[in-house]
């Protein structure tokens, strides 16, 4: 997307899901967004899936490592 009126707008929505601690790439209704479908069926890739494996694997350890000082 073109910087410009339209990405502002989608910027300032995303935020303010992202404040309220809702999920930013689900639509009003809940269901996930048009950009959201795209890039996984472009890319073959779950950002959030693998951000939930990552945070299992090795960041639940990291805290455990930080707090073990």
């Amino acid at each position: 997307m073109e910087q410009g009126e339209a990405q502002q707008k989608r910027d300032d929505a995303m935020r303010k899901r992202r404040d309220a601690g809702r999920e930013t790439v689900e639509t009003s209704r809940g269901a996930e967004s048009p950009e959201w479908v795209e890039v996984k069926d472009v890319f073959g890739y779950e950002a959030e899936d693998e951000a939930d494996n990552w945070w299992v694997q090795w960041g639940l350890l990291r805290e455990r490592a930080k707090g073990a000082d």
